[in-house]
C-alpha cells in the first residue's frame, strides 16, 4: 500500500477532516495551488503580521463605484499579489465583472509549472 502525499493545507479551513487530521489537505499540487491563490487574493494586506504586504488591497473597492475603472483595479490588484508572492503562477487571464451592486466575481485562469510540467485551471472567487 502507498503512502498519501499531501500538498499543504487545504483552502477553505475546515476543522472536520476526513483523514482523521485537524485540518484537510491538499491531495494534488492543483488544489494546492487553487488553496493557495485563493488564500493569497483574500487575505487584506496587513493580516500577516511579519509580512504586512501579504494579500490584496480588495476590501477598499467594496464602495467603490461598479465601473470599468474599479474592476480593472481588482484585476490589477489580484495580478500583482499572484505575480509578487507565487513564482511557480503564472496567471493567463483574469476576469472581472460585477453582475449586481454588491458581487464581484474575479474568474483567474492560471498555470502551475512545478518544474517538469505546467497545469493550467480556472477557478472563481466571488468578492
Amino acid at each position: 500500500m502507498s503512502k498519501t502525499q499531501y500538498y499543504g493545507i487545504a483552502f477553505p479551513f475546515k476543522t472536520e477532516s476526513d483523514e482523521n487530521s485537524f485540518f484537510d489537505s491538499n491531495k494534488t499540487q492543483k488544489d494546492k495551488a487553487r488553496s493557495v491563490i485563493t488564500h493569497l487574493i483574500l487575505t487584506p494586506k496587513g493580516q500577516k503580521i511579519r509580512d504586512p504586504e501579504f494579500g490584496t488591497n480588495l476590501i477598499k473597492f467594496i464602495f467603490a463605484p461598479d465601473d470599468n475603472t474599479t474592476l480593472t483595479e481588482v484585476k490589477n490588484e489580484c495580478v500583482e499579489c499572484v505575480h509578487k508572492y507565487l513564482n511557480n503562477v503564472t496567471i493567463t487571464n483574469i476576469e472581472v465583472e460585477s453582475f449586481d451592486t454588491n458581487t464581484v466575481y474575479v474568474k483567474v485562469d492560471y498555470s502551475v509549472n512545478d518544474g517538469i510540467t505546467s497545469n493550467n485551471d480556472t477557478f472563481i472567487v466571488k468578492i
